[in-house]
């Protein structure tokens, strides 16, 4: 008994189904390429916007630490002078 394998021809599929042209490849790279600066640009203006939004909070926040405490701008500096050594020189 001799056993018959039949192949079946998948290259029909791939070569029936139409293949863009470099041009068209092309035209969407450069389609592609323009979308992702758009987004890196959006995503920059967030990232600046977001920068600022942190310093302006960290400034508010500095200003209810020193009222929480009592302490003005100058009395901090006086504070933070008699305390250098302990605070490890650099402060």
């Amino acid at each position: 008994m001799n056993e018959t394998t039949f192949e079946t021809n998948n290259h029909t599929a791939k070569s029936a189904r139409r293949q863009k042209s470099t041009s068209d490849r092309l035209k969407d790279k450069l389609e592609q390429l323009n979308k992702a600066k758009a987004s890196l640009e959006a995503a920059q203006k967030k990232i600046k916007q977001l920068e600022a939004d942190i310093k302006e909070l960290e400034a508010k926040r500095q200003q209810e630490i020193l009222k929480e405490y009592g302490m003005s701008l100058s009395d901090l500096e006086a504070f933070l002078a008699d305390n250098k050594d302990k605070l490890g020189g650099d402060a």
